[in-house]
């Protein structure tokens, strides 16, 4: 026989099941928690906000972005061809030199990232 447990037999009997007192009253705390303190306000930022590029400087660190953009973007095509070329004619044992690509990649993608912020911030200090 299979049983259903306890709650179940209640319901199936229709045995009233004692309602437990709500945890929220309308109107008031919620019972059992002490009342909490507001947050305190955020500090303020003595820093103000780095000056915004000109339109000379933006552009040249553009034309950067999309050179770091075009090296990652072919060494993600070459390295989606060796896969290919790979798994087309050794098989699953030519893994290993993609994932010595990617992670070439993934190198050279914090490269990018660095060089980019760096750039930014030295283009921001000449003003």
């Amino acid at each position: 026989m299979v049983t259903r447990g306890p709650r179940s037999a209640r319901r199936l009997t229709a045995h009233p099941v004692p309602a437990a007192a709500p945890a929220y009253r309308p109107g008031g705390p919620v019972r059992g928690l002490a009342p909490v303190d507001p947050l305190p306000p955020a500090p303020s930022l003595s820093v103000p906000p780095p000056p915004p590029l000109s339109r000379e400087q933006a552009r040249a660190l553009a034309r950067r972005a999309w050179g770091w953009r075009a090296l990652l973007g072919g060494w993600a095509a070459l390295l989606a061809a060796v896969v290919w070329a790979g798994l087309r004619w050794v098989g699953p044992a030519s893994l290993g030199c993609p994932a010595v690509m990617l992670a070439t990649e993934l190198a050279l993608a914090w490269c990018a990232v660095v060089d980019l912020r760096q750039r930014a911030a030295e283009m921001r200090a000449e003003g």
